[in-house]
């Protein structure tokens, strides 16, 4: 499972055993959210405004030889709210040692961590090129902004 919602990491069995011990954090530059454009989806980049690298509150599994990894979701915040209707939970630094805590096992001893809201925002976006939606396109140019030209039919 690629998204853990919030709302349902004690739901569900998988995610509650992950929540009270197989927590980390996916350090990244920036995610995709696509808005639902007709006829297309327009992907859109977003990553932190001050361009330093962020860290997702993850969850993962492992078992012999496959291991997985899944990204806790939280309601989006402006600017993804634009957009997507979710968003990765972004762990602030202040966090992360509460977050790796062994000893937190259940939501309740992380509820700071799961409420917590990215500070001002934070985040910016920007359109990028529909590329992205292709696997073997794989490089820098996939996040520089771009402005799709619309045609007279979409």
């Amino acid at each position: 499972m690629i998204n853990a919602r919030v709302e349902s990491l004690t739901e569900r069995g998988i995610f509650r055993a992950a929540l009270a011990s197989r927590r980390c954090l996916v350090v990244i530059d920036g995610f995709y959210e696509w808005t639902r454009d007709k006829p297309r989806h327009t992907p859109h980049y977003v990553k932190r405004a001050d361009g330093r690298p962020m860290a997702l509150a993850g969850l993962w599994a492992g078992a012999g030889q496959l291991e997985s990894c899944t990204i806790v979701t939280v309601p989006a915040l402006p600017p993804v709210a634009k957009i997507h209707d979710r968003m990765p939970l972004v762990v602030s630094p202040d966090l992360f040692d509460e977050w790796l805590d062994p000893s937190r096992r259940t939501a309740a001893d992380l509820a700071r961590v799961l409420g917590a809201k990215l500070e001002g925002g934070g985040l910016t976006s920007y359109p990028v090129h529909p590329r992205v939606n292709r696997a073997a396109e794989d490089g820098p140019e996939n996040i520089v902004p771009f402005e799709l030209q619309r045609t007279l039919f979409g």
